[in-house]
């Protein structure tokens, strides 16, 4: 590193995240490593998702990141934004030790699961 290179330090505010298979309209699979599936903006058929995790990192860099949720009692902890579709048609997760937890339906918000 260069004397102007500096080093970002943060950390996994809840631990390992979730891995997330997300099954997409198209009939696409990805997986995404995140904490948190939340359905934002719009009407239940027509929602955008995002993906997010915890994290504990210094607010000096914090602008180096899309930061969907802050913690005011702790200027550190935020959430961060990892992924986001408006195509998404089911997930399932699975914690860090590969365990399956619950399916998700796009048309069924009220199932997601909050942190």
């Amino acid at each position: 590193m260069s004397g102007s290179d500096s080093l970002i330090v943060m950390e996994h505010a809840a631990g390992p995240p979730n891995r997330w298979r997300v099954l997409l309209n198209d009939g696409s699979v990805v997986e995404v490593w995140a904490d948190s599936l939340k359905g934002v903006a719009g009407p239940d058929d027509d929602r955008d998702y995002a993906f997010g995790c915890l994290m504990d990192i210094d607010p000096a860099v914090q602008g180096d990141f899309e930061i969907s949720a802050r913690t005011p009692s702790d200027p550190r902890r935020v959430e961060v934004l990892v992924a986001d579709s408006h195509e998404l048609q089911s997930a399932t997760y699975s914690d860090h030790l590969d365990l399956p937890r619950t399916v998700h339906s796009a048309g069924d918000p009220a199932e997601l699961p909050m942190f």
